[in-house]
């Protein structure tokens, strides 16, 4: 968040100041600290075509076709796809996975947030739906990083089904404001067979762990970024069936043909994860096997937010879930809260989740001793430990 987003927020919402403030002071995160971002400029004149009329800008977004008709995408309406964040996912030829998507090449766009200097006259850029990418790159430009000379960790996230990454800007934001670079991912669900409607084509969620671990393998190799992040200090962050993806890549098994589970694509760089809302099954239907047998192999530090209200994901499955992982685990509860966060709840869920991070992923100390010791964090909606830390079943 700039100087200027900052002073617009002042008038509009005390109460939002009065919190982030109190954040602020008490835990030492920077107020005034800048963010750059890479390009993804879109092309109006795609946009505004006759033939497009009767397409929204999420149908590009989220993703197009999976149950017929034209199948549509980000990467058609990028303006300059060499300086987005660009890349191709090589499917293995595993069709008890992948289903008819086995062997094929499929493009993936997604867009990247990190800590850069006061100095930064980039503008920024505002997409269709009104968000706002700050000092956004240009045609050509490397990023400009706060410490040129430092290695940051890395925060992946992974959104909710049929969503984009793009309604959790300012969450992300945040995260870059207190020394993170991010990576945010379209999944484009809806351009593939929905997990719901055919159980034995689980393309939906076995190719977003796939789309994780090749999004990491093109920071690491030969990106403007590959000299400025920790590889050794990655987080993951998943929004509703993005903790089910989280749950995945970190070894959770998932259901396959015949009641059998089997695992996706498995990264062990990936160290923690944080999840908002997470959607890892309901009363009737178990996405990691009988009585979520496909979870006992999980045992990175797991973080899950989640709403006492909660129809989608209820609150009493998704704390035996987790209550059922091998390593680090919390689980906070959100009182009246339901599947998607107020606002007030998200102010004081990105608190949660900074502490964790900072904790588990940058090895802070001091951190560590708050998210293993604190009972809720200060706010308008009540929040509360309902799996305190635990190291072992």
């Amino acid at each position: 968040m700039g100087k200027n987003q900052f002073l617009l927020l002042l008038d509009k919402n005390s109460m939002f100041i009065k919190i982030l403030l109190f954040i602020s002071l008490f835990f030492c995160f920077p107020l005034w600290a800048e963010v750059g971002s890479t390009n993804l400029e879109l092309n109006k004149e795609k946009l505004s075509m006759p033939n497009n009329s009767n397409i929204n800008i999420r149908d590009y977004y989220s993703g197009k076709g999976g149950k017929g008709g034209d199948m549509l995408y980000i990467a058609d309406i990028i303006t300059n796809l060499n300086d987005a964040f660009s890349f191709n996912v090589s499917v293995p030829n595993d069709s008890s996975l992948y289903g008819t998507l086995s062997g094929k090449e499929i493009p993936y766009i997604g867009f990247i947030l990190y800590p850069t200097t006061e100095t930064n006259k980039r503008p920024d850029y505002k997409e269709p739906l009104g968000t706002i990418l700050p000092h956004m790159q240009k045609v050509g430009e490397p990023p400009i990083f706060k410490n040129d000379k430092k290695d940051y960790p890395l925060i992946i996230y992974s959104h909710g089904s049929g969503d984009h990454p793009l309604w959790l800007l300012s969450t992300l934001s945040g995260l870059a404001e207190n020394g993170y670079i991010v990576a945010a991912l379209f999944h484009g669900d809806k351009r593939f067979k929905s997990m719901m409607s055919d159980l034995n084509a689980l393309q939906t969620i076995a190719l977003r762990p796939l789309s994780i671990k090749t999004a990491i393998d093109v920071l690491q190799n030969n990106s403007p970024f590959s000299n400025h992040i920790n590889f050794n200090q990655i987080g993951t962050l998943g929004l509703s069936l993005g903790a089910s993806t989280t749950m995945a890549i970190m070894g959770g098994k998932i259901n396959g043909p015949n009641k059998s589970t089997q695992r996706t694509a498995i990264d062990s760089r990936i160290i923690a994860s944080a999840n908002l809302n997470p959607w890892l099954g309901n009363n009737g239907f178990s996405l990691f096997g009988e009585n979520y047998s496909g979870i006992n192999g999980v045992v990175n530090p797991y973080l899950a937010l989640v709403g006492t209200k909660d129809r989608a994901a209820p609150f009493q499955v998704t704390r035996d879930i987790i209550s059922k992982l091998g390593g680090p685990k919390y689980m906070i509860g959100f009182t009246d809260e339901g599947h998607g966060f107020s606002d007030e709840a998200m102010m004081i869920s990105r608190t949660w989740i900074q502490i964790f991070f900072d904790a588990y992923v940058k090895n802070d100390e001091t951190q560590f001793k708050r998210i293993t010791t604190m009972k809720s964090v200060k706010g308008d909606i009540e929040n509360f430990i309902e799996i305190p830390y635990q190291q072992d079943n």
